[in-house]
């Protein structure tokens, strides 16, 4: 998958762009989260600054920024991390749905 092709799927699940230029909390946050949940799936810090086009040191203020928002339980750092997770364990239930239906019909 293609930077850019990520960043969509990402927009996707918001339903705004993530990685426009806008300081606004909801937009800042909504980064922040991705920051996290790519990190926690293995991401280097560089790797997610060169997919949103910012320094790695960017990404580790925002990742901190969005573990202080979750540890108080703010209601939008929590509302977007929820949506993250979900959206993509619904995704894992349906590989392992496909998987198991390829393996009963072989």
């Amino acid at each position: 998958m293609h930077n850019n092709e990520i960043i969509k799927e990402y927009n996707t699940i918001f339903g705004f762009d993530i990685n426009s230029k806008s300081q606004s909390e909801r937009t800042t946050f909504a980064r922040y989260a991705v920051f996290l949940y790519l990190r926690n799936d293995g991401w280097r810090l560089t790797e997610i600054g060169r997919l949103f086009g910012k320094h790695h040191a960017t990404v580790v203020n925002g990742i901190n920024q969005m573990l202080d928002k979750l540890s108080v339980n703010d209601k939008l750092a929590v509302g977007y991390w929820d949506k993250l997770t979900s959206y993509y364990a619904k995704r894992a239930v349906e590989r392992f749905r496909c998987i198991k239906n390829q393996t009963i019909n072989n």
